[in-house]
């Protein structure tokens, strides 16, 4: 199903379509009158007239076609291998600048639109934060989807913003406390509805007021994206999160991205870990995932590696909802006189099927090898991952990436 411009003028657009067979009618959608649908049982319709907004959306009922217009942004937020990540730290703007895929700190400064002058190629996300006029980033009232003290102390609003003004959101209460973390970071309750509410509403209303779609951006990064089955083998939360019902807590993470998808239109949306979840929804409608700190799971020996590997190709290979594609990251806690184990950290990102960040002492402090120019070179792997003993590879159209986690050796076409 295609849709094509038939008319428009400043306040109106129609577009046109070939009539589906075997359909009973159609609904239509755009990016102000989301999450709301209009209809019509007519099965011959052809066209339909939207006032103007940033997208517009035509499905057919009764069959499975669907068209968006403008098309979904896929092609352009498809990472081409290898590829540099960079992570936080208030210097996103010249990062943005020389990278391929960036975090910025709780939408920060940096301007993505900027960027793409010269860097055309860029994905940017970030996290968001409920006061992004604070000009110094460490500042700001950031926040994750579970945890995050710029929501804790928040009072809440009368969202009057646009699009989709949300009227009044409350403000943090006791009751929205979960578990707390290892290091003692106080947790959300996401296992409870009203709690993930929450966090889906202030989550919005923070990208509208950083401007979000205006700037750029491309999706919304959380930290810590932990599934239910992680908390209930104890991991993070302790003793705490084992009490947690798995399928109640990821179904707080699925309402959170689902209002932002709905709201927002589509983005990338995910975090670290979340490539770990055993739901196959949470894998479906996330679609960003970050290996932290490679570095860790390199000292436990191929057996772990592999494992995490078939993780992440696990949630990769499951297709999103929306038809967005999976953007793997992977950062690796590396000095920068061992030149050699960068080299193998970028190979096993390049494993992974992700962008690579080496880094000294913090996330922010970010460099890479030399190997991984010229960028882009390998494109997308044509395979899934593969084992041999010590030896993992993966296939690229331009040649075989490997690492014998033995020996060390490493080959980069």
């Amino acid at each position: 199903m295609d849709l094509r411009v038939i008319a428009e003028d400043r306040d109106k657009i129609t577009l046109g379509w070939d009539p589906v067979p075997g359909c009973i009618g159609y609904r239509f959608q755009s990016s102000t009158s989301a999450p709301k649908w209009s209809h019509t049982w007519d099965p011959m319709r052809s066209r339909v007239t939207f006032a103007r907004a940033d997208w517009y959306r035509v499905e057919a009922l009764g069959v499975e076609a669907s068209a968006q217009y403008p098309s979904p942004p896929s092609p352009l937020l498809v990472l081409r291998l290898p590829a540099k990540f960079h992570i936080w730290g208030g210097n996103e703007q010249a990062k943005m600048a020389e990278c391929d895929l960036v975090v910025a700190a709780f939408t920060s400064n940096a301007d993505p639109r900027l960027a793409r002058q010269t860097n055309p190629g860029l994905i940017a996300v970030a996290n968001p934060s409920l006061d992004t006029w604070q000009q110094d980033w460490r500042l700001r009232r950031g926040f994750s989807w579970t945890y995050g003290g710029g929501l804790q102390s928040w009072q809440g609003v009368e969202d009057s913003l646009d699009p989709h003004p949300q009227g009044p959101i409350r403000g943090f209460t006791e009751s929205d406390k979960g578990c707390r973390q290892a290091d003692g970071i106080q947790g959300f309750a996401l296992h409870r509805p009203d709690t993930a509410r929450l966090v889906a509403q202030a989550s919005f209303y923070a990208l509208k007021l950083g401007r979000f779609r205006e700037r750029g951006y491309d999706g919304v990064w959380s930290d810590n994206v932990f599934p239910g089955n992680l908390l209930t083998a104890g991991w993070v939360y302790g003793s705490c999160g084992a009490s947690i019902s798995a399928s109640a807590w990821d179904e707080g993470l699925l309402s959170i991205v689902r209002y932002l998808r709905t709201h927002a239109s589509p983005l990338l949306l995910g975090g670290n870990v979340v490539y770990r979840a055993a739901s196959t929804a949470l894998r479906a409608e996330t679609t960003m995932a970050l290996r932290e700190n490679l570095d860790l799971v390199v000292s436990q020996g191929v057996d772990a590696v592999w494992s995490d590997v078939q993780q992440m190709y696990a949630w990769a290979s499951t297709p999103s909802v929306d038809g967005l594609p999976k953007v793997i990251a992977v950062n690796d806690r590396v000095q920068r006189a061992d030149t050699d184990r960068q080299r193998l950290g970028l190979a096993l990102a390049l494993i992974y099927g992700g962008a690579y960040a080496a880094y000294d002492g913090s996330h922010t402090n970010t460099y890479w090898p030399p190997e991984i120019e010229p960028r882009g070179r390998l494109g997308q792997p044509i395979g899934p991952p593969q084992r041999n003993g010590s030896v993992l590879s993966r296939a690229y159209s331009a040649g075989v990436v490997s690492v014998d986690l033995a020996t060390r050796r490493v080959e980069i076409p």
